[in-house]
């Protein structure tokens, strides 16, 4: 089976083939069909194992793009600003090829008040976000959730976990009761499916907990910089092997300096995904 198999619209056919997603996964070969029919789900699947595309790319293909005035039309809660931030990058991609979409990144930790000059201007056609300042910004009356077709809460489990439960319950009690929901989650417990019975009704149960991302591909390289400048090292490895995503480990926080330099010198230029972790000690 390939992604071309499930009817996409073109855009996002051609952003798929730029991205070389050929072969869908386990996971999205069950949960695109039915989110695409506007079909709730509870699904359980391990983070790498292709599940943000499996929610995503149903939403993107059922956006109505035809009315003049922008309205919510899905939202995505994530428990961290880390996943929700790389849910957003991964949507960012496919609106390079639809200018028509608009979608916005609401998490806590950043200025509110750039938050809600957002939302003055418009009310995007995405919503992705972590729950307590989606919950702020909805008591401010800056996001409107009546519109909304779709929700979508991944890493629930992690929700639970981090006490952010509250906030997500406050969220789905604004919602439209036609809304189609998908929730993610790596395991299930008795909270959460007690969570699910109280808002999910005729909802497809799919467990793909047993399908884990395969590292059999995977190789690792070693490379000794000692006697090179960082910069020129790091841009040799990306001009040499272009790749799709980059994640920097980084121990000094003085590293971070040398590598924001890099990131607006090179990253920015081949416009790549990327995520930074670094000690705070």
């Amino acid at each position: 089976m390939k992604f071309t198999d499930f009817g996409f619209k073109k855009y996002i056919n051609d952003t798929l083939e730029q991205i070389e997603f050929i072969a869908p996964t386990s996971i999205q070969k069950k949960v695109i069909p039915l989110l695409k029919k506007h079909q709730n789900v509870i699904a359980l699947a391990h983070t790498g194992t292709g599940k943000t595309h499996s929610f995503l790319l149903p939403i993107l293909n059922n956006l109505d793009l035809n009315n003049d005035q922008n309205y919510v039309q899905a939202v995505i809660i994530s428990p961290t600003r880390e996943l929700a931030l790389q849910i957003y990058q991964n949507t960012k991609l496919f609106l390079k090829n639809n200018d028509l979409i608009s979608c916005n990144l609401f998490i806590g930790g950043e200025d509110i008040s750039k938050n809600i000059e957002q939302l003055d201007k418009k009310q995007p056609h995405i919503v992705i976000g972590t729950p307590t300042r989606l919950k702020e910004l909805y008591d401010l009356n800056k996001l409107r959730l009546t519109t909304t077709n779709y929700l979508i809460i991944d890493e629930c489990d992690m929700i639970f976990e981090l006490g952010f439960i509250e906030d997500v319950d406050y969220l789905i009690s604004k919602i439209n009761q036609k809304t189609t929901i998908g929730i993610f989650s790596a395991t299930i417990s008795q909270q959460l499916t007690i969570f699910c019975k109280k808002y999910i009704k005729n909802a497809h149960f799919i467990d793909d907990s047993n399908n884990k991302i395969s590292t059999t591909n995977v190789k690792h390289v070693l490379i000794d910089t000692k006697n090179k400048e960082l910069e020129q090292s790091l841009s040799q490895i990306i001009n040499s092997i272009n790749p799709f995503y980059v994640l920097f480990l980084l121990i000094k926080k003085m590293k971070l300096v040398i590598l924001l330099r890099f990131y607006i010198k090179i990253i920015l230029n081949k416009l790549l995904n990327y995520t930074v972790i670094y000690n705070q000690d």
